[in-house]
């Protein structure tokens, strides 16, 4: 009994840990996705002598993103955030919609918008939509457990992302490091 109570609190401890060391890194993506004023090249420099980078610099190698997005009742907002996501350059890794019950067509419009970029092969992001129990927390925990990327990233379905965002995310993680 003592045994199954460990592994039953192992997992959620686990994740605490992870996003407690993780908090650090998330307040430089944050910031990162925020500051829309800096130049996409720019990069930090120790000797005060150059504040940009050359415009002939390789772009660092993108982290693996998964997208996290919870649903309820989302319809409305669907193809414009699905058409946005497919679009982001580079592209995010992987996008997960879960759903926590709606009532609405929001999965098979979905579905449809997902079956319908990768037959025009408009898109080499990993699709998924699945269906989770109701509320955002469990949603999102639910999505964060079929997530395969190196990070996670959250994001409302009303909610759009800059067209910069998975670089913006690349730059902040390795000045991170």
């Amino acid at each position: 009994m003592i045994k199954r109570a460990m592994r039953v609190l192992a997992t959620p401890l686990t994740q605490a840990v992870a996003l407690a060391r993780s908090v650090k890194t998330v307040l430089r993506v944050a910031r990162a996705l925020l500051s829309e004023d800096k130049p996409s090249g720019y990069k930090p420099s120790n000797d005060n002598k150059s504040k940009q980078t050359s415009a002939h610099t390789v772009p660092p190698k993108p982290i693996a993103v998964s997208i996290v997005i919870p649903l309820l009742n989302e319809a409305d907002h669907l193809s414009q955030l699905i058409t946005r996501v497919a679009t982001l350059n580079p592209s995010p890794h992987q996008v997960i919609l879960v759903d926590g019950g709606s009532t609405d067509t929001s999965v098979t419009d979905a579905k449809s918008l997902i079956d319908s970029l990768v037959d025009n092969m408009q898109s080499a992001i990993e699709w998924q939509v699945i269906k989770s129990a109701a509320g955002r927390a469990i949603q999102m925990n639910t999505g964060a457990a079929q997530a395969t990327g190196d990070v996670l990233l959250f994001l409302h379905a009303d909610t759009q992302l800059s067209k910069l965002a998975m670089n913006k995310i690349t730059q902040a993680l390795l000045q991170a490091d």
